[in-house]
């Protein structure tokens, strides 16, 4: 995506279902953004990439490199090599499970409104009767702190053990005078940071997962990933997530601040795709870079150990957001 040119290179053993689905994602991006009128979608061919394609890469020069020190013997047996690991790669390649790109051409679910949100968060909050939530410290789960319930970080493991409550249904007549107890239900959210360890997830599955069957036999888990949350569990955090760079770190104060050293700045993305419900405040990298006019930005600026106040707190809004 070059702005003014968004280019959608087509390798030559793809298949039809993906060059197609590159080509309507392509045309989406498109028209996503305020571009100029001449904006236009180019389809390359690999192998036939224009003089104007490469120039947007560094580094992509058709000059080959020769190396004459080399032997006529010793090119053609690394030539073999190459053909002999061609054949093993297009083996696994094959061997491998077909992607279903079908949601790719689905028409995109229409965005909640403001009352139709509030209505649903509502709703799981009276359904919650009770959540837990664990932090992975080391080899084992432990219990997170109320105060940062609501705040994760990208390279660390949490687990929401939610328990819900299904009402008794109505009576159908006046004469039914046996009523139906509430039913209870628990879910298990496992959430997984972008750069977390795979270890997490199976700490939990052979030893966190067990013990709470044990206790609730009818348990049911869901795997989620950093920023692919479902709505649920987002409407049981109100308004909006945390979401931190790094690992786990409790807040910082004048206390327990011992180093003396500034501390760094943090520069977080308010967003929200499709309704409010959506809301994530994530944080990116601390350059004028990382600013789009689409969203806003709230730009966390402590001060030295021993100065009045613990800081100063900027919020960027973009001229083009909601």
């Amino acid at each position: 995506d070059c702005h003014s040119d968004i280019f959608v290179w087509i390798g030559r053993k793809s298949a039809r279902l993906v060059r197609a689905a590159a080509l309507k994602l392509a045309q989406e991006l498109c028209g996503m953004l305020d571009r100029p009128d001449f904006a236009m979608v180019t389809r390359t061919l690999q192998g036939t990439e224009t003089q104007f394609f490469k120039s947007k890469f560094r580094g992509w020069d058709d000059v080959l490199s020769v190396d004459y020190t080399r032997s006529a013997e010793s090119v053609l047996k690394h030539e073999k090599a190459q053909k002999t690991e061609g054949q093993g790669k297009e083996e696994a390649e094959s061997s491998k499970t077909k992607v279903d790109l079908s949601s790719l051409f689905m028409p995109r679910q229409a965005p909640l409104s403001e009352e139709q949100t509030k209505d649903y968060i509502e709703d799981c909050s009276q359904e919650l009767k009770e959540m837990k939530c664990f932090v992975l410290e080391g080899k084992k789960f432990v219990k997170l702190p109320d105060n940062e319930i609501g705040n994760f970080f990208t390279e660390e493991c949490y687990v929401f053990a939610c328990k819900y409550w299904i009402p008794p249904e109505e009576a159908e007549t006046e004469d039914d005078e046996d009523e139906e107890l509430p039913q209870d239900y628990t879910v298990v959210y496992f959430w997984e940071g972008r750069e977390a360890n795979k270890m997490g997830w199976l700490t939990f599955t052979f030893s966190f997962q067990k013990k709470m069957e044990e206790m609730i036999p009818d348990l049911q888990v869901i795997r989620t990933r950093q920023q692919q949350e479902p709505l649920k569990l987002l409407a049981h955090f109100g308004s909006a997530i945390v979401i931190q760079r790094g690992e786990r770190r409790p807040p910082i104060d004048d206390d327990n601040d011992d180093d003396g050293k500034r501390r760094e700045s943090q520069l977080l993305q308010v967003r929200a795709n499709g309704s409010s419900l959506y809301t994530r405040v994530v944080e990116v990298e601390t350059d004028v870079q990382s600013l789009n006019s689409e969203f806003c930005y709230i730009l966390k600026v402590p001060f030295n150990k021993g100065s009045v106040g613990n800081g100063v707190v900027y919020v960027w809004i973009g001229s083009k957001s909601s």
